[in-house]
């Protein structure tokens, strides 16, 4: 298959191709078992460092470039979180000097398209190309907990837990590659004093990673099998798989993710720790709120807490509380898109998403009070045909989150 014909984009391609060498591995899986056996026999004081060893060595062998960006991301979370709450002068403009320096790796790793990096090195200028690097491992999640760190250092919420927890909580391996992103007060304290193993728990956690695989290893790489039926140059005269991608890409994409967070929330129990659910049925949600409550449910609270309440707040004078609402969820969503890729692509279905959002919500408002509507809500068996709608909704959104613009053009314009 060429690489216009690639079904996924090349950032998530990396992406997929690295989180499965790294989960696949039956070697870290063999060091895993040996480390939790190691991990229950050793005095609890020394978990939350035998934690951290573990994961700075996981990187270490897996992804040393990984590993160079965490460390500088340590620096930035214990000295310059120290510096910013020094005196308390200037704290706003420390705060986002810490911001801008703990995403300087992840822009310049997953958005050279966007930043104009890649157009430097074509030119010939003296530029580190990130093109000759495989995405390193994880960086989004772990870039995402560190900005959580300071926000809620900034707001006092957290102290400094120490340098073991601090390492073992940015790097915690069993999440590190596919999330769930963790909350920083909640994994630091459990990371700190873990809940004991037994058997339940030990089954539970065993029973999640079963899981886990059957979706991932089972499932959805035999969904992938069906890819090369949706390369462009295929689509691009078959309206029948034009309409069949979406909902195929739907399940592939759902057991794909959810099987490696499965997987990581099984293992992080076999550690004494729970992590947040990542989903919960989205696609048998009858609405695309229900969906997004569902979604990948981690960085979506993320987008929300840290983004969605604070535009939606300052802007609630000026608007009106609906209109910034509305407006505060279309740009989480389009940085919600960035996120994923380097491409405008991706805001285009961040985009999609904010206004199928912000329409609902503003429906929702509109007809609370209307007797009609009241009495349509109660009426059990239209979940039915609702859930089906959402599903189609979603599912043929994701045609700009697969496809790059050219691809889009491709497929539609017959080639």
């Amino acid at each position: 298959m060429s690489s216009s014909d690639s079904l996924l984009d090349v950032t998530i391609l990396n992406t997929y191709n690295r989180r499965l060498v790294v989960i696949g591995s039956f070697l870290n899986w063999t060091v895993f078992a040996l480390f939790i056996a190691v991990y229950w026999l050793i005095p609890s004081r020394f978990r939350p460092a035998s934690i951290a060893v573990a994961s700075l060595v996981f990187l270490l062998f897996n992804d040393f470039i990984a590993l160079g960006i965490i460390v500088i991301q340590l620096l930035v979370c214990t000295v310059g979180a120290r510096w910013m709450l020094a005196n308390g002068n200037g704290a706003r403009a420390k705060f986002w000097t810490l911001i801008t320096l703990s995403l300087i790796p992840l822009l310049f790793f997953k958005y050279p398209n966007l930043l104009g990096i890649t157009r430097l090195t074509e030119s010939g200028y003296a530029f580190p190309d990130p093109s000759a690097f495989a995405l390193p491992l994880g960086i989004s999640y772990f870039t995402f907990k560190v900005i959580m760190y300071l926000v809620e250092t900034a707001r006092g919420n957290v102290g400094y837990p120490g340098l073991s927890s601090l390492i073992a909580y940015i790097a915690f391996v069993p999440t590190l590659s596919s999330g769930p992103i963790d909350r920083p007060k909640a994994l630091i304290a459990q990371i700190s004093n873990p809940v004991p193993l037994n058997m339940d728990r030990f089954l539970y956690g065993l029973y999640r990673i079963v899981l886990g695989v059957i979706f991932k290893f089972v499932i959805s790489d035999t969904l992938r099998e069906f890819e090369n039926s949706f390369a462009v140059s295929r689509m691009a005269f078959s309206v029948k798989k034009q309409l069949i991608f979406g909902p195929y890409y739907s399940l592939l994409l759902y057991f794909d993710f959810a099987g490696y967070s499965h997987i990581a929330i099984g293992a992080a129990v076999l550690l004494g720790i729970k992590c947040m659910e990542n989903f919960a049925a989205p696609y048998l949600r009858p609405n695309i709120s229900g969906f997004w409550r569902g979604w990948h449910i981690s960085l979506t609270t993320f987008l929300r807490d840290y983004i969605f309440f604070p535009i939606a707040f300052k802007w609630s004078g000026a608007l009106g509380p609906q209109r910034a609402a509305y407006i505060a969820t279309i740009i989480t969503f389009v940085i919600c898109g960035a996120w994923h890729g380097d491409g405008v692509n991706f805001l285009l279905w961040g985009f999609y998403h904010g206004i199928m959002l912000s329409v609902h919500q503003a429906f929702l408002f509109n007809t609370k009070k209307r007797p009609f509507f009241k009495r349509l809500r109660r009426v059990k068996w239209l979940a039915i045909p609702a859930t089906a709608f959402t599903f189609l909704l979603v599912s043929y959104g994701w045609y700009p989150f697969a496809f790059n613009f050219d691809q889009l053009a491709q497929i539609f314009g017959g080639g």
